[in-house]
């Protein structure tokens, strides 16, 4: 055995789950497995930032909301004017900020149509506390979704 092997368990057991448990890992431990051509090496590790990392590149935020996965619903929908192209806004506040803007946006969608024709034509802002989802009518109908929907993954 050389210096950098280890002998025992890095498994805490689990008392639900005799053949499971749980791996603790420090700032800095890699687990690594050796990739199907044995020509490399597949690194799952933590950084310092609570950031699981796989070899080196961003897997899930293990922190706290405000950088990792988010979703709003319920928002209610606005009500566009009764003209074919009519346009009209709704700002989806995030439950927590994201720290910055470096944030990927999901999708949003409008759920029950409440009056016309309504489709969601974009995103006109982008903040790291919120986003504007626009409407738009296709006719010459007031549109309206009852609520708006959307999701956003910190990068």
């Amino acid at each position: 055995m050389n210096a950098n092997t280890f002998q025992g368990s890095l498994i805490t057991p689990r008392a639900d789950n005799p053949l499971g448990g749980v791996v603790n890992l420090a700032d800095g431990d890699v687990i690594r497995w050796r990739n199907h051509s044995n020509c490399g090496n597949l690194d799952l590790s933590k950084s310092t930032s609570d950031i699981l990392l796989f070899n080196d590149n961003s897997l899930l935020n293990t922190g706290t909301l405000d950088s990792g996965v988010q979703a709003r619903r319920g928002m209610s929908g606005c009500i566009t004017a009764a003209s074919v192209g009519a346009t009209c806004t709704v700002r989806v506040t995030w439950p927590s900020a994201f720290t910055d803007t470096r944030y990927t946006l999901t999708g949003c969608t409008g759920t029950s149509i409440t009056s016309g024709v309504p489709v969601i034509q974009g995103v006109t802002e982008k903040t790291a506390s919120s986003v504007t989802v626009q409407t738009i009518a296709l006719t010459a109908t007031a549109a309206q979704f009852a609520a708006i929907e959307c999701g956003a993954v910190h990068d």
